[in-house]
């Protein structure tokens, strides 16, 4: 029996239309790197860069939580990180509450929009991750979703208590990345999503 050595011009079209999808997601992931790019810029220029807690959510982390929330394996990104906002201030539970940092997410497909609220932590004291989840507790209904970005000397005790804390932050729906890290801003490590942050009609909360 010969071995047919043309593809079946039905395959041949489902072949250009997987090259064409492949292309527009290429298209896609490369335009949202050039967003978070950009977002890394403004942070050196506006010497955030240098203060090392504030510098702990760069475009790595707002690639991350996309990745986990708005990523789809077969369509590739469907985000857009439209902003991200420093140290901000809001009103709850008869308390004013600072809000160390706010990315907004915009939804590709719908136009809908979708907040995370961060809790950055960054410190010397081994009582500081518990600090940060209470912290990030008084915070969490503001927003879709709630991460502490914890790094520091004491990145390994963080685990070891995030262990310990692992129902506590399930409970709240709160998520928790680490930047296993030189102290030196510049040498941060890639961060590790430990917990996902879950909200209210999530499928696989």
């Amino acid at each position: 029996m010969p071995i047919q050595t043309t593809l079946d011009p039905r395959d041949n079209e489902r072949l250009q239309r997987l090259l064409s999808r492949r292309a527009e997601i290429l298209e896609q992931i490369s335009q949202l790197e050039e967003e978070l790019h950009r977002i890394d810029q403004r942070i050196y220029r506006s010497n955030w860069y240098h203060v090392y807690e504030d510098a702990l959510l760069d475009s790595s982390v707002l690639r991350a939580v996309g990745l986990v929330h708005f990523y789809d394996p077969y369509e590739g990104p469907t985000y857009l990180v439209k902003d991200v906002r420093r140290h901000q201030y809001y009103k709850h539970a008869g308390q004013r509450l600072e809000v160390d940092a706010v990315a907004v997410y915009e939804l590709t497909k719908s136009g809908q929009t979708r907040t995370v609220g961060f809790e950055l932590k960054l410190d010397n004291k081994p009582d500081a991750f518990s600090k940060a989840i209470e912290q990030a507790i008084l915070r969490r209904p503001l927003f879709d979703y709630f991460y502490i970005v914890y790094g520091g000397w004491y990145i390994y005790y963080a685990v070891q208590m995030a262990g310990d804390f692992l129902s506590t932050l399930s409970r709240y729906g709160i998520g928790l990345i680490l930047r296993p890290a030189d102290i030196h801003a510049e040498h941060l490590n890639r961060p590790i999503v430990f917990c996902k942050s879950y909200r209210a009609g999530d499928t696989d909360a």
